[in-house]
């Protein structure tokens, strides 16, 4: 996110010091201390420095500011890379700006190879992709805008205000001290709620149900629990579960919905209310067809195919690896944008020639 605020506001300090050693690019904080004392001194932003950096050592010239060559060279390299994803983030939609900045960066291998929740921070990731697809039809860089505004509208509780005729989108964690007249929780499934990670884990399982009892007595009036019985995750339309924390709910504490179709065994004209009205009967159904939405065709890559990508241009494919939900294809793309890996289901990929 600092790196999207950045590319929307390079001139922004705060968010230049949360990126600059993430991943680490080899710029300790005594060279950081001399480069902001240098920009204050010159009364110019962090990132201006660093394009002054760039500069005189494009042109051959003594580094402007007194630091290690090292440390210059990484932030000239820093200043250059932002350079040209502002640049991007003019040209191109905002889901393709997320897909170079986690490339791009080296962000997608510092998370791989880190110790700290590796595979929760690359979901994070992916969740960040799945929300800029909703802006992918907006011109750029109105698309980087808005979702930069969405989120905010999203993550901005500590300004809560206790509004009429107003709707807060707020997730479990952020709820905790607050009370609402209406409350509804969404996601009510396995893998969700509980998170997929608690589930081999007794002390973090009882985590998730506590969070539950803490979103649940959120509510004053009235409480809403929602599931989906379709849900695409990762590029993947699967049946959801209920969440094993509604088998808790005493029975007549519970009105069920009335919805013709809930489970694999409804007929013409049953409903919850004329069936057991509890949560164990309230299973998946068997998926099925959307006709009216079309199927978004995969291309089918070997090694040596020649591809194009919307963002990185044209590649030789030079590996391909199969994963339990995925394929990552290996790119060789052309000079200046050098080797890349994507998942299939995510990279805009078109096989050429």
């Amino acid at each position: 996110m600092a790196y999207l605020h950045m590319i929307h506001n390079p001139l922004d300090d705060v968010n230049v010091g949360r990126v600059i050693n993430v991943p680490p690019p080899g710029v300790g904080a005594k060279s950081m201390q001399r480069l902001a004392d240098w920009a204050h001194s010159h009364e110019m932003a962090l990132f201006s420095a660093m394009q002054q950096i760039a500069s005189a050592r494009l042109a051959g010239e003594e580094c402007p500011v007194g630091i290690p060559q090292k440390a210059a060279n990484s932030l000239s390299d820093f200043a250059i890379l932002i350079e040209k994803l502002i640049e991007l983030s003019k040209q191109t939609p905002v889901v393709d700006l997320v897909d170079r900045v986690v490339e791009d960066t080296g962000f997608r291998t510092f998370i791989q190879n880190s110790e700290d929740r590796p595979q929760e921070r690359w979901e994070n990731i992916i969740e960040l992709r799945n929300t800029a697809l909703e802006f992918n039809a907006e011109t750029p860089p109105d698309g980087l805008t808005t979702l930069l505004e969405r989120l905010a509208l999203v993550a901005d509780v500590d300004s809560y205000e206790d509004a009429e005729d107003s709707i807060t989108l707020i997730t479990l964690h952020q709820a905790k001290g607050l009370e609402f007249p209406v409350v509804f929780i969404v996601g009510m499934e396995e893998g969700l709620l509980p998170h997929s990670r608690s589930l081999d884990n007794e002390d973090q399982l009882e985590e998730e149900r506590r969070l539950c009892y803490v979103g649940m007595t959120r509510a004053e009036k009235r409480l809403y629990l929602t599931r989906a019985f379709r849900r695409s995750i990762f590029g993947a339309t699967r049946p959801g579960e209920a969440s094993r924390f509604l088998r808790d709910i005493p029975v007549e504490l519970i009105t069920s919905g009335d919805n013709q179709s809930n489970t694999r065994t409804d007929k013409p004209g049953e409903s919850f209310r004329t069936r057991r009205p509890g949560w164990d009967d309230w299973q998946a159904p068997t998926p099925v067809i959307n006709r009216d939405q079309p199927t978004i065709a995969r291309p089918s890559l070997q090694i040596g195919d020649a591809v194009r990508h919307n963002a990185f241009g044209d590649g030789i494919v030079t590996g391909l690896e199969i994963t339990a939900s995925d394929t990552e294809v290996t790119i060789e793309f052309a000079a200046g944008v050098g080797q890349k890996r994507l998942l299939l289901s995510f990279a805009p990929l078109e096989k050429v020639g």
